[in-house]
């Protein structure tokens, strides 16, 4: 299994300092790296760390979205030992206990996108309002279908049970049925993590439901699979979907997706400045869920998406004067950690 290995800082508890005899080590452990949002919060979380400076990075985790794996590399990996940890994961209950015998330790860590477990310890989100950006991509699409329409839209979820996932599900099927009142949501059916498998999972429903009004999908995979799908299908339905992937962006740009940016770049770029400034100057860490807003790409802003994801170094300076306010000012982003669970 191929490891992502790359460099990291990390995590947080409240009020602590500290004076290092050395430079401090921050980790960022991931899951499921081959995903592009994935790829995008771990150049984040790099760029975050060094924006401090002083401080040294190092990422890792599995390419694919095994937790277990996951979890095994954070519990052995550990030479030489992080000084703080960040948690992207599916399987926040996984990390329960683990993270609890850091905070005992006093090891500072803090989770990205969903929330820490009960028991774990974490004082610290940093993630989108899944829900909203749910509800976001559900308006998106709606700008693609005839008012008053009825019929079907389907929907698909490529990990059932993750917590980021669900919430936007809920929004999705939250703002469709305010929109559409007269049309039945289908779904949502389970359309997998792996590339391949998420293909021909949405290829089996569009071939089941040829006369739906959309298919929307809330997962990387599933908007560059459900363009394809279209394309094969010759198909003229809506099609929505969240990410950054090139096919997806390009999409957006031929007018065929409705597309939705969670901004994990954004995210990891926030937390690793944060915890840098933690472990180089002791400043205190926020305590509680501090959001960054979703992105809605249209074909009046895709041009210069396109263009910041040329490479790390054009999204860094993209972020840049974004990611300072926020590290800058986080109790105005800050909600209670309690309402990320229901999010």
């Amino acid at each position: 299994m191929r490891v992502l290995l790359v460099v990291a800082l990390l995590v947080a508890v409240a009020g602590c300092t500290r004076e290092p005899t050395t430079t401090p080590l921050a980790a960022l452990v991931v899951v499921g790296a081959e995903l592009n949002s994935v790829t995008q919060l771990v150049r984040g979380f790099a760029t975050g760390v060094d924006r401090v400076g002083g401080v040294r990075h190092r990422e890792f985790g599995p390419q694919i979205a095994d937790t277990a794996q996951q979890l095994r590399q954070f519990q052995t990996q550990r030479t030489p030992r992080p000084d703080s940890y960040a948690i992207f994961t599916y399987s926040p209950e996984l990390f329960a206990d683990p993270l609890a015998e850091l905070a005992d330790d006093g090891t500072p860590a803090a989770m990205l996108q969903c929330a820490p477990a009960p028991g774990s310890d974490v004082p610290l989100l940093v993630g989108n309002d899944n829900r909203l950006l749910g509800g976001l991509l559900a308006r998106q699409v709606a700008r693609r279908v005839p008012t008053g329409a009825t019929g079907t839209i389907v929907i698909g979820n490529p990990a059932p049970g993750v917590q980021s996932y669900d919430a936007r599900i809920t929004g999705l099927r939250e703002a469709f049925g305010v929109l559409f009142p007269g049309v039945r949501v289908l779904g949502p059916f389970d359309t997998k993590l792996d590339p391949k498998i998420n293909q021909e999972a949405w290829n089996v429903l569009v071939a089941a439901n040829p006369d739906a009004l959309a298919f929307v999908g809330v997962g990387d995979m599933d908007s560059v699979s459900i363009v394809a799908a279209r394309a094969a299908h010759h198909a003229h339905w809506a099609a929505g979907g969240v990410g950054l992937a090139a096919g997806a962006l390009q999409a957006v740009v031929r007018d065929d997706l409705a597309l939705v940016s969670g901004e994990t770049f954004l995210q990891g770029a926030v937390l690793g400045r944060l915890q840098a400034r933690y472990l180089r100057y002791g400043e205190s860490l926020p305590t509680g869920w501090v959001q960054i807003p979703p992105l809605a790409i249209t074909r009046m802003n895709v041009a210069g998406i396109v263009a910041r994801q040329r490479d790390a170094a054009t999204t860094a300076a993209w972020f840049r004067a974004q990611a300072d306010q926020i590290a800058d000012h986080p109790a105005r982003y800050l909600k209670p950690l309690a309402d990320a669970t229901l999010s």
